[in-house]
């Protein structure tokens, strides 16, 4: 009787592991609601804070960023030095691993744009 219980609840446990699996991997066909909505892009500086003629500066002459960290400002849609200037420091923090010094590059691009 020992015997069928375990065999019965290792069964069970099997059938519930497939179970969850396949829950975990089969993508919806189509949203809850039934419409289709984009997802906000995340962007370091609002749109309104952009002038209306790019224009870009070398950010790699401010210490601490390569030329790696550049081009992940850039896609962040930051070309220049008074756009990292007026850059939200959170979202830059979160979008950067913790060794860059975000306070930093902002403090340096403001000096910078002030010239």
């Amino acid at each position: 009787m020992k015997r069928v219980l375990r065999l019965l609840t290792l069964a069970g446990a099997v059938a519930g592991a497939v179970w969850y699996s396949r829950q975990q991997t089969e993508t919806a066909t189509e949203p809850a609601s039934g419409e289709w909505k984009a997802r906000p892009t995340l962007r370091a500086v609002p749109d309104q804070a952009e002038p209306a003629v790019p224009s870009s500066d070398d950010l790699t002459e401010i210490k601490g960023i390569g030329p790696k960290y550049r081009q992940q400002l850039e896609d962040l849609g930051i070309t220049s030095f008074a756009a990292l200037a007026a850059a939200d420091r959170e979202t830059l923090a979160a979008s950067f691993d913790p060794r860059a010094d975000v306070e930093d590059w902002i403090a340096q691009a403001s000096a910078r744009s002030r010239d």
